[in-house]
């Protein structure tokens, strides 16, 4: 995070640096601690604005993919793996969670039904 920025903020300008994607930020869907590297990373569902891919320097390459494309293997952090893959069964279902954990394994903390409205929850 910048100065100034809100996490929601953040993670769209994360997006938009790394990718040239620009996103809004739907809702939470997972924190999770690197303990080795001292990090915590907070992830967030988005609506993609623009589906123009520019990857920045900090970002090899970088494409939109149907969810049978993802280059599993291709993944670093356990963590991520995780997180895509219940985001793909989430997405089918149109429910969904948020996780908490490390980069090595995490745990659902809340089940979330898209159509509902905060005041539901």
């Amino acid at each position: 995070m910048e100065n100034g920025e809100t996490v929601e903020m953040a993670a769209a300008r994360e997006v938009f640096e790394e990718t040239g994607v620009r996103v809004s930020i739907d809702a939470l869907y997972s924190v999770f601690a690197i303990q080795d590297i001292n990090q915590v990373y907070i992830v967030y569902r988005g609506t993609v604005a623009c589906d123009q891919v520019l990857p920045g320097p900090e970002c090899q390459n970088a494409a939109f993919v149907e969810p049978d494309k993802i280059p599993w293997d291709n993944i670093f952090y356990p963590a991520i793996t995780d997180i895509l893959k219940r985001y793909v069964r989430e997405m089918e279902r149109n429910t969904y969670g948020i996780y908490t954990g490390s980069h090595e394994a995490g745990k659902l903390a809340l089940i979330e039904n898209e159509k509902s409205s905060p005041s539901e929850i």
